[in-house]
């Protein structure tokens, strides 16, 4: 690409990202909206020059005129509520900041969360984003060691979590898990604990329970920097364009955790693009894990930038009762519903017991985002809230790079920026054509590399369709009036808004000795919520695989190996391996034995729906011949 086209592809990011640029506060207004790092890529720097003050533009701004508005309604699994107005959240974010700064927290020192949605992890996201520490929250599904491995990989000063977390009526251990975690995490200097079910937990040097360094400390001055740098104690500070905001945990091919890294601009660009494309000026609800990214930054910074109100939960939406979602949305009167398809299957799932009430809602607007949509899921959600007066949209798939900036036809739409869709053959698509989307224009903070424990790693072949195109591994559908309806097409699939690599799963299956090949794909019943499934061939050839011929044992008919106690400890082996590695979202619910594992096996699997497995609860044992069959009913 020449020189001169360059210089016109900046002119028209300009113009594509003005609306959102000029939503925010700038300390050093950009310039220049887009500089490519050289003439054949579209990875580049965005608003070089550039300065503003993030806090400012999150609370700061609102203070004079909307103090009292409110910020943000919480909902705590076993049923305790909070409601915080910006005023009140400002000063919590005041007090957290001061505790930071005595802690030595510095611009760019880093900070881990491993909390759920609570209040507390708001407060202290946003005094991390005020002093310009960067912030990765790990899901609490996590468990010990590969909190341990993450923990080591963001190399946090302070790391935050709870006695307990609230899911599914019960009670997970975090601080417990936590506690044998930083045993291989010494960068940890401070442990700040928030009590939120009253477990008992192991204390030790360095930990510091949240209620208590923050309760009678004397509030720090609300001056923010982009006011008046000349004073000696802010609790913001005034930063870089290009500065790191946060790291996010991504899910790659290996096992391996790795993080990307995220610009202070970008991200809040993107985020008010998507609350101007998305949200409607009411209440908005994102349903989703904290951990996600949609939620972090869509469900919390997006709305906090336009001085609106969010909706916050905790646990999941069975605890109290499966009316939870609906109560929710009538309570705050949501009017935008931002979720990952899972959590929708999950309701239509409960729907013919738990119907949606015929009136009292002010929901005017449903996104899905991060996964592929079913045709029937769609058609049950345009259905079920469409009888609400709801509109029905698809998000952007891979939404690390995602620049949602309109919504037309029932689909939230990138920008005018020329995107192709490539088929397998390599074409372009046509009308109603299915392929993946590349771009041919630059988006904020498009990802193009990730960073694993030792070096930073280059996204594999992100330029593989030409010069000056990223690939972005969605799988998208051209419709017959141009729109683009989104989804995956790689190994990745979304697990309540965590994304899971299916090749890790698979790769922590072959980790036990007694496996010889093993897959992973997802189960995808429009009737239930997602889960995955495996298929294991077990060693039988040589002497050192004992244990496990015998686990499979000639059965009395036909010849055909039958289960024994021993397949079932296997099959429990494997599931612990991949919840104490992955978390538990990853954890299969089936694994089925089988006699061998030829190589079309996810295609295969993919096939089957909840229904075409055998009964029994976590394993069984088909030979080839039979899962093909049951495939293929």
């Amino acid at each position: 690409m020449a020189e001169q086209t360059f210089s016109n592809l900046s002119e028209q990011m300009k113009q594509i990202w003005q609306p959102a640029v000029q939503s925010l506060d700038w300390h050093q207004p950009p310039d220049v909206y887009w500089k490519p790092y050289r003439q054949d890529r579209l990875d580049g720097d965005w608003f070089p020059g550039a300065t503003l003050d993030p806090l400012w533009n999150l609370l700061g701004r609102h203070q004079e005129t909307a103090a009292g508005r409110i910020a943000f309604h919480w909902e705590g699994e076993p049923g305790d509520r909070q409601t915080m107005t910006y005023g009140e959240l400002e000063r919590e974010v005041a007090l957290m900041t001061s505790v930071l700064r005595d802690f030595g927290v510095e611009p760019d020192d880093k900070v881990a969360l491993y909390t759920g949605w609570l209040p507390e992890t708001v407060v202290t996201l946003l005094a991390c984003i005020g002093l310009g520490a960067r912030w990765s929250i790990v899901p609490i599904s996590v468990h010990s060691e590969a909190l341990a491995e993450r923990l080591t990989l963001i190399s946090p000063k302070v790391f935050v979590t709870q006695d307990g977390a609230w899911r599914h009526g019960t009670v997970l251990p975090l601080k417990n898990r936590a506690d044998d975690a930083l045993a291989a995490a010494d960068s940890v200097e401070h442990t700040i604990v928030i009590r939120r079910t009253g477990i008992n937990v192991p204390w030790f040097t360095g930990d510091h329970w949240y209620h208590t360094i923050m309760s009678g400390r004397a509030s720090t001055s609300s001056c923010y920097a982009q006011q008046d740098q000349s004073a000696s104690t802010t609790i913001s500070t005034v930063r870089d364009a290009d500065s790191i905001l946060c790291n996010m945990q991504v899910a790659t091919s290996d096992t391996q955790p790795a993080l990307t890294e995220h610009t202070t601009a970008t991200v809040l660009v993107r985020a008010a693009s998507f609350q101007q494309a998305v949200a409607t000026g009411g209440p908005l609800w994102c349903a989703g894990n904290i951990a996600w990214v949609v939620s972090s930054w869509n469900g919390l910074l997006g709305p906090l930038l336009a001085g609106q109100e969010t909706v916050l939960y905790e646990g999941t939406l069975d605890v109290p009762s499966r009316k939870r979602g609906w109560e929710i949305m009538r309570r705050y009167g949501v009017e935008t519903l931002v979720t990952p398809p899972s959590v929708m299957r999950t309701i239509r799932s409960w729907t013919p017991q738990t119907p949606p009430p015929s009136s009292e809602l002010s929901l005017t607007r449903v996104v899905t985002a991060g996964e592929a949509v079913e045709p029937e899921l769609r058609a049950w959600m345009e259905t079920t809230f469409g009888k609400l007066g709801a509109e029905v949209l698809d998000a952007w798939g891979q939404v690390m790079i995602g620049g949602i900036a309109h919504v037309q036809g029932g689909t939230t739409q990138l920008p005018h920026i020329s995107p192709r869709v490539i088929n397998d053959a390599g074409d372009e698509c046509q009308l109603s054509g299915t392929g993946e989307l590349v771009l041919t224009h630059p988006v904020p903070g498009m990802v193009v590399s990730i960073f694993d424990i030792d070096n930073e790693l280059p996204l594999p072949n992100f330029d593989r369709h030409g010069p000056n195109t990223y690939s972005t591994s969605d799988m998208v559908t051209v419709s017959r009036d141009s729109l683009i309806h989104h989804g995956r097409s790689d190994s990745l699939v979304s697990m309540s808004g965590q994304l899971i690599s299916l090749d890790a799963v698979r790769r922590v299956m072959l980790d036990h000795p007694f496996v010889r090949r093993a897959e992973a794909t997802l189960l995808l019943d429009s009737a239930v919520k997602k889960n995955i499934i495996a298929a294991v061939e077990l060693q039988t050839d040589d002497g050192a695989t004992s244990e496990a011929s015998n686990a499979l044992r000639p059965g009395p008919d036909s010849g055909a190996p039958a289960f024994d106690t021993r397949t079932f400890d296997i099959a429990n082996e494997i599931i612990d391996s991949i919840h104490n590695v992955l978390g538990g979202l990853a954890a299969p619910r089936t694994i089925l034995f089988v006699d061998k594992l030829p190589n079309n096996a996810r295609t295969v699997l993919g096939n089957m729906t909840s229904d075409q497995l055998p009964s029994q609860a976590h394993a069984s044992y088909l030979t080839w011949n039979e899962l093909v069959e049951r495939a293929t009913k």
